[in-house]
């Protein structure tokens, strides 16, 4: 018996979600922060590659993506422990949601690429972070100190 095509590219992408949610179960604070980097410097790359080969629906697609993930980075910000890293970041991510918006109603790859440059410096900072934490806080979501 021969499988189709369909079932096998079916099978895969079942193995990845599988691999997706056993990677988010066992990530500490940090490594969650830096999946959801990662998943929205992903759509916004391939938001990019979309908009400059004229896939109209797979462009909205990918940026409404990155705007749900990076809605999420925004809702979970905590300004009473964060303070005025929060309220900084709380900007940014505001300032990346109207460029995404623009992006997508003029068509336009500039705000993308300045939102793929923002996401990859602060992706850098979170991994920065996290590696100089010891195990154990990485573990307890330890507070951490980014510096500009």
């Amino acid at each position: 018996m021969t499988r189709s095509p369909y079932a096998s590219a079916y099978s895969q992408q079942q193995a990845q979600n599988h691999y997706q949610q056993m990677e988010i179960k066992t990530a500490d604070p940090f490594e969650l922060i830096l999946i959801i980097y990662r998943g929205a410097l992903k759509n916004l790359t391939e938001a990019l590659e979309h908009m400059e080969a004229g896939r109209i629906e797979q462009r909205v697609g990918a940026i409404n993506k990155s705007v749900e993930l990076i809605a999420e980075l925004k809702s979970s910000l905590d300004f009473e422990q964060g303070k005025h890293i929060a309220r900084s970041l709380d900007q940014l991510y505001t300032y990346m949601l109207k460029r995404l918006t623009e992006a997508n109603l003029r068509q336009d790859p500039e705000p993308l690429r300045e939102v793929i440059k923002l996401m990859r410096t602060l992706e850098s900072a979170w991994a920065e972070a996290r590696a100089n934490l010891q195990p154990q806080q990485r573990a307890e979501g330890e507070k951490v100190q980014l510096s500009a």
